[in-house]
């Protein structure tokens, strides 16, 4: 470990008794240590993953999802491999997967050719299309609404419009 000064970027640089910048290292008792290195947690997913979040259950126990072009993926924590959930969607090199959690649901969003997807926490073991939803490409919880934005509805593609859910209820869509 080199012993270099306090870390100390908004102190001038002239006669700066520390450093003004700490690139890839986290603090130690004396000066900086380096970060550990990469290590491969589970097995690598079909294709390129397009999105991924991890929250909480109830439990405490933290519980991630991912998603490729095609396939919806939860992360077992027993083995660290990746069970895919779905598969069937269309989510093109220029499109990713947005996730939010709304309730004790997990609501997922691809490309605007695929319904929205929706994971109960402690129920489900797949993702399943939330009813009455829309497609759509974004996705936001605001307050009590899940908001959704680049979104596919009666047969068209509305690019600039947004629609959200009902009060505190994902499954009912104006």
């Amino acid at each position: 470990m080199i012993p270099f000064g306090e870390w100390l970027p908004d102190q001038s640089d002239l006669q700066n008794p520390g450093a003004t910048i700490a690139t890839n290292v986290l603090p130690a008792a004396r000066g900086y240590k380096p970060f550990a290195s990469l290590t491969t947690v589970s097995a690598a997913a079909t294709n390129r993953l397009r999105g991924i979040y991890a929250t909480k259950a109830t439990d405490g126990t933290v519980i991630t999802f991912a998603g490729d072009q095609g396939k919806l993926y939860k992360l077992d924590n027993s083995d660290f491999s990746l069970d895919e959930t779905n598969t069937g969607y269309t989510v093109t090199s220029d499109m990713f997967w947005d996730f939010v959690r709304f309730g004790n649901e997990v609501i997922a969003a691809g490309s605007d050719s695929d319904v929205l997807q929706g994971f109960t926490i402690g129920t489900d073991s797949a993702f399943a299309s939330v009813s009455g939803a829309p497609a759509a490409r974004h996705l936001a919880v605001i307050r009590d609404f899940v908001v959704t934005a680049n979104v596919t509805y009666s047969s068209a593609t509305h690019r600039s419009r947004v629609r959200w859910s009902a009060i505190n209820d994902a499954t009912s869509w104006t």
